[in-house]
């Protein structure tokens, strides 16, 4: 019997609830990541041209939307000198259960808009219909569920789903941006285990390596062994071409501190290999890394082996199986910047659309240069290789984050009153991503337009989590982009960015939850606000974002509140209250440019589902449809809060495909 699927258990960060250093630094990074987003739409109209290359250069272009990247090919120059590529394409329960938020008259003012402008929009009704998992209120014959039964579907779990889910780590502490500034880190990420048994690399086996899990990039890296100082050098106006007023050199570290040296001995590195280099590139992160990468075509004597934090379906736990190995092409930074080599990561794992490969020009599928292309030419693990489900939470509890590469939803909640029968979070009909906003035939981002968010107010003590009766619930509606006829609004475009720690939005937003929703006064809003401060207890309240995809059809989708407007940071002064992980956009007073950010604060309400939907060499405008499902991390039942993110679990002893055919749930695998 095949395997049928990957889930790969994350470390959840271990946040340091009195480092205001690590708020703080984290609010400015999830800035500056806005900034990167938005740099290349605003140089979307200039024309790009090459150059002059000088030796031990390398020339970039200041562009780019979350990792800022441009390209060069191997070819008989030396190895520190890169062409940058012109092409702009390689930049970087119950049956009444109403899925929404917003007011029985705005529903009817959307549906009697779809009514009118059918081709323009569609609207998902606001009932049992629009769920994917409706709950049911009628008896029904259930299985008898014995361990025999149990251990017969386990006897086949070895050869096909005991490596279905990667667990994401934790790792936090401090380094030196490159302006000079410390900086506070604290990042999720999966541990692998180097495992290969090559000549160069095989004095590293056993070594673990921490990969950032980040949605707002698509490739993956590791340090080189030696890795040298990059720098950006300024170049003299009169020789600016196509607005790019920097090249990068490298250079031996100039930073010969004890510290700096140290740190940089601690991370983990992986040698270059002999053979020939495919191609050279560089990557530009929000939080200032930057990077000179390079990478190998893919061979069995060049690439690099590592085994990962599956989860043992039998045990109930964590483990590193010598059965299941994957297997990544090698690509090392060769070159980093003071910011990147100070921090604790030991590389990146990106997991943008499935298909974009920034910032390879040559790589294909077969190159293995994402890790949806690992997982695609990989051992067979995986039935939808270009699919995932990415759960995290802030504390590292009994719940657990991960990333599933597999069919259904690997967690919920088992209770024996409930017949042996296993509840799973309610997912939203499929949301169609939009391509990206410059590249408009390619898609790049998992994005969204966000049209509103909306905060319920409790008006009684036990509340109907599952309806909007205004007796019971105060919506504080706030509309996002510009206002239309009938009270409902344009949007703006959201990327959702796993590796960014706040949620970005522009500064009229931010004013509106300050006082609509944090209930302060408007004089007293901070000042190029990175994080927002209040005094209120949301355990009770929820969210609803309202959310047009690519289709037109506008989806509500609810949450709880208390994960997205609060922290794991206390404020540093004494005086109690909490800290909202909100950061104001960057530039334009205050306001930005499109796209703005859900971050890390959106993935602790919220199970993402994620999957490309192609089978080529990436995802076609008009012929693929990437799409998007929305899970909240919590269970209803008839209107009552059964579970939230820290009491689901992962479903014990079998993966969902099992547990759906010996519990007769065929919900557990759709």
């Amino acid at each position: 019997m095949p395997p049928e699927g990957l889930l790969l258990i994350v470390e959840t960060p271990t946040a340091s609830s009195n480092d205001i250093e690590q708020l703080r630094s984290i609010g400015l990074s999830s800035r500056a990541r806005h900034s990167k987003y938005t740099g290349l739409r605003r140089k979307a109209s200039s024309t790009a041209s090459t150059p002059t290359v000088e030796p031990e250069v390398v020339a970039a272009s200041s562009e780019e939307s979350g990792s800022v990247i441009r390209n060069s090919i191997a070819t008989n120059a030396a190895s520190d000198d890169i062409i940058p590529s012109t092409d702009r394409s390689t930049l970087r329960p119950a049956d009444r259960f109403e899925h929404a938020g917003t007011s029985e008259h705005t529903v009817g003012k959307l549906a009697r808009i779809a009514a009118e402008e059918p081709d323009h929009v569609d609207v998902v009704p606001l009932t049992a219909t629009s769920r994917i998992h409706a709950g049911r209120s009628y008896k029904r014959c259930v299985p008898v569920i014995t361990p025999e039964r149990v251990m017969q579907f386990q006897e086949n779990i070895e050869a096909r789903d005991n490596a279905s889910l990667i667990q994401l780590e934790p790792d936090y502490g401090s380094y030196q941006s490159a302006d000079g500034a410390q900086m506070h880190e604290i990042w999720y990420t999966v541990n692998l285990v180097m495992d290969g048994d090559g000549w160069d690399v095989a004095p590293k086996k056993g070594r673990v390596y921490k990969l950032a899990v980040d949605t707002g990039d698509c490739c993956f890296w590791f340090l080189e062994k030696d890795f040298r100082q990059l720098q950006r050098v300024q170049i003299p106006p009169e020789d600016v071409v196509d607005g790019v007023n920097y090249r990068y050199i490298q250079r031996d570290w100039t930073d010969t501190s004890v510290d700096f040296q140290q740190r940089c001995r601690r991370r983990r590195v992986v040698p270059p290999s002999t053979a020939p280099i495919a191609e050279w590139g560089i990557v530009e992160y929000g939080d200032g890394g930057e990077l000179r990468v390079k990478r190998w075509p893919t061979s069995p004597d060049v690439d690099l082996q590592f085994r990962a934090p599956i989860w043992d379906w039998v045990n109930g736990e964590l483990a590193y199986s010598p059965n299941h190995r994957i297997q990544f092409a090698r690509i090392l930074a060769e070159a980093v910047n003071t910011t990147a080599a100070g921090q604790g990561i030991d590389g990146n794992l990106g997991l943008g659309v499935a298909g974009w490969r920034s910032p390879w020009t040559l790589a294909r599928s077969k190159d293995r240069t994402t890790f949806f292309d690992i997982i695609n030419h990989g051992p067979g693990v995986v039935p939808t290789p270009v699919a995932l489900s990415l759960t995290i939470t802030w504390y590292n509890r009994t719940a657990h984050s991960f990333l599933y590469f597999g069919v259904g939803s690997p967690c919920g909640l088992f209770l024996e009153f409930l017949e042996d029968h296993i509840r799973i979070p309610e997912y939203t009909p499929r949301l169609y991503i939009f391509p990206d906003m410059v590249e408009e035939d390619e898609f790049h981002w998992w994005s969204l337009q966000l049209l509103s968010i909306t905060l319920l107010e409790p008006l009684v003590d036990n509340p109907n989590y599952a309806g909007i009766d205004a007796l019971q619930w105060m919506p504080r509606h706030i509309p996002l982009g510009a206002d239309l006829p009938g009270g409902l609004s344009t949007g703006v475009r959201v990327i959702f960015d796993s590796a960014c720690w706040c949620s970005v939005f522009p500064r009229n937003i931010m004013q509106a939850i300050w006082t609509q929703w944090f209930q302060n006064d408007a004089e007293l809003y901070p000042d190029q606000a990175i994080l927002l401060r209040h005094f209120r207890d949301f355990s009770r309240h929820d969210i609803v974002f309202q959310f047009r995809d690519s289709r037109g059809t506008i989806t509500p989708f609810r949450c709880r509140a208390q994960e997205f407007l609060s922290s794991p940071w206390n404020p540093p002064d004494g005086y109690g209250g909490s800290v909202a992980c909100l950061a104001e956009a960057k530039g334009n007073g205050g306001h930005g440019t499109e796209p703005y950010i859900l971050g890390a604060n959106f993935f602790w309400t919220s199970i993402l589902r994620l999957d490309g939907t192609h089978r080529g060499e990436k995802p076609m405008l008009g012929q693929a449809k990437p799409f998007m499902q929305l899970a909240p991390q919590r269970i209803l039942s008839d209107g009552l809060q059964l579970a939230g993110p820290w009491s689901l679990e992962i479903h014990p002893d079998l993966p969902p495909d099992m547990q759906a055919v010996l519990r007769e749930q065929p919900e557990l695998q759709a």
